[in-house]
Parts: C-alpha cells; structure tokens; sequence
C-alpha cells in the first residue's frame, strides 16, 4: 500500500522487507533542513528501518530509495522487550504554484 501524497513529484523506489522471522523496531530519517525561500529544499529523502528477531538483537536492516540531499537523523529504537513498529504516519506539503 503505498500512502496519499500532498504532491506527485519523486518517485517510489522498490519494495524492501526485513529478514524472516525478523521486525522493523527502529528507524533513521535522511533529512534536508529547511532553507527557507531562497532554495528548492527536499526535506525527508530516506527512511532506513532497523530490523531485529523475537530476543532484539539487530539482524539487519532496510532502507528506501535515497535523494541525494541531507544527513541521518538520529536513530530511534522502540522501547521494551518484543516492541516493534506497527505504523507510521507522515504529513506532505502540497505543490506550490509559482505563477
């Protein structure tokens, strides 16, 4: 499923999926701050998931298709024993006309 967006600019990269038997509990954003008016920034350009089995060790991890734009956030792990990410949510900034 892939999410209603405020814009049609970029594209989707390929579908990427942790190891078997393992669970995204963690995650680091690929972030261009903002500029303000005088340049064309990105914003997010990467979501990198961080995988793990039942007893939480890292086993690996997957990330989306990256712009070229930005440095890593820092990583965010869930917090307890066998928590994973059961969702997301995200906002989007429609197309601004510059007429």
């Amino acid at each position: 499923m892939r999410p209603h967006a405020g814009s049609s600019w970029g594209s989707w990269g390929d579908s990427e999926f942790c190891p078997d038997s393992s669970w995204a509990a963690g995650f680091q954003l690929l972030h261009e701050p903002d500029c303000g008016d005088v340049c064309d920034d990105t914003e997010l350009n990467g979501v990198k998931l961080y995988c793990v089995n039942k007893d939480g060790a890292e086993v690996g991890e997957v990330t989306s298709k990256m712009g070229e734009y930005g440095g890593w956030k820092t990583k965010i792990m869930c917090d307890g024993y066998q928590s994973f990410i059961s969702g997301i949510q995200f906002k989007s900034e429609r197309v601004k006309s510059f007429t």
